[in-house]
């Protein structure tokens, strides 16, 4: 499966969906006043307070998976692997699948590098150090 680009974005919900930071309430107010007057339908699906850089929300592009890396990391994560202690394992998820143990390892590892760059990329790009 393609990477998902953002001009995908209204293919994928049928909507566009925006990310703003704003700097306090009021602005927000203000900012879904304006479009409620220009009769735009828009929604607010959530809203994060951050007290600084530090602690910054970062959108993932969950397209950057492809759709067996998505769907091992599904079956995964609702059978339990990613809880301690697991209620699963590599061989028990090769079983249902179908797939080699190292397979599922390689799909499991792989889907998880590519959150992390997803994730964390941006901070490791855009870092500058000390002088």
């Amino acid at each position: 499966m393609a990477k998902k680009s953002a001009d995908d974005a209204s293919e994928l919900c049928g909507s566009v969906c925006l990310q703003l930071c704003l700097p306090d309430d009021e602005s927000a107010a203000d900012f879904l006043r304006l479009l409620g007057r220009n009769d735009t339908d828009a929604r607010v699906e959530s809203i994060i307070e951050t007290d600084g850089p530090g602690n910054a929300v970062v959108p993932v592009d969950l397209g950057a998976l492809t759709e067996k890396q998505r769907e091992m990391m599904v079956l995964a994560l609702e059978t339990g692997y990613y809880e301690r202690p697991r209620r699963t394992n590599l061989t028990e998820l090769a079983a249902e699948t179908g797939l080699s143990k190292s397979g599922v390892s390689e799909r499991l590892n792989a889907a998880e590098r590519n959150l992390v760059r997803e994730t964390f990329g941006r901070f490791v790009e855009t870092e500058v150090s000390p002088p």
